[in-house]
């Protein structure tokens, strides 16, 4: 399973704007506070193949048929097609399917310079799937919220940026390894003209996350050690030993 990000879009500007906007790129099943990626950046549906070791193995015997049939002397009628075909696939069934699904590849490859959705979605999208929750229902409070798988989905926000260009929009977002992947991105007309990124592991990450996901730090079993200057887990301390040194700080 992948590391979930938390991700959330503000929009600054007035009502109006934000709710069109709000409505324009939710999922229609989840509803306003959502967002469905195609509705910025649509995947060509031919790309919704299977990706993985069956489709190592469709390519290489694509690549044999396309070979084979080169060899044919520049005949491609259709008993020469089907003989080649059986040549390379010796009729199974399963072997013919690879083949199919070879070639549904290598078109995905010459149209889009991908073969599936996988390698497409993490080069368009900044990620490999859609947005999706987490069982949670979308925010009400005028901010579009979601989880992405491994990292937030950059080029996404650029192209919502970009579309509606008089509109300042900031993406948070932290990953569910407190402390890091976390960060702050504000946008104007596809443009960043902010950001707020911290080191990886730094109490400015971890502070961050907390800000950003409302989830207090205590509530995970991490504290602030004045010893060794940032955040660890209690069952790291020594035990007897007093960790702190930012007393009443309520993360």
């Amino acid at each position: 399973m992948p590391n979930h990000i938390y991700n959330r879009i503000r929009l600054y500007t007035d009502e109006e704007t934000r709710t069109g906007i709000i409505y324009d790129v939710m999922n229609d099943e989840d509803g306003p506070g959502s967002i469905d990626f195609e509705k910025l950046i649509p995947m060509p549906k031919s790309l919704d193949i299977t990706d993985g070791s069956m489709t190592d193995m469709g390519e290489k015997l694509y690549a044999m048929y396309v070979n084979r049939l080169a060899e044919s002397a520049g005949r491609a009628d259709d008993e020469t097609v089907r003989s080649v075909r059986e040549s390379v696939t010796g009729g199974d069934p399963v072997l013919e399917d690879r083949l199919d699904l070879g070639e549904k590849a290598a078109r995905n490859r010459q149209l889009y310079g991908h073969r599936s959705w996988y390698s497409w979605s993490i080069d368009n999208w900044g990620t490999k799937w859609n947005a999706y929750t987490l069982g949670e229902e979308p925010p009400q409070d005028g901010t579009i919220a979601f989880y992405t798988a491994w990292n937030a989905p950059i080029p996404v926000i650029e192209e919502l940026s970009e579309r509606y260009p008089h509109v300042s929009m900031m993406l948070e977002y932290a990953d569910e390894d407190v402390g890091s992947n976390v960060g702050r991105i504000t946008y104007r007309a596809g443009i960043v003209i902010d950001k707020d990124i911290p080191d990886c592991g730094s109490v400015r990450a971890y502070e961050m996350f907390s800000d950003i996901t409302g989830t207090r730090l205590s509530d995970l079993g991490l504290v602030y050690d004045s010893k060794a200057g940032n955040y660890v887990y209690r069952q790291d301390i020594d035990p007897g030993r007093d960790p702190s040194g930012r007393e009443g700080l309520q993360l």
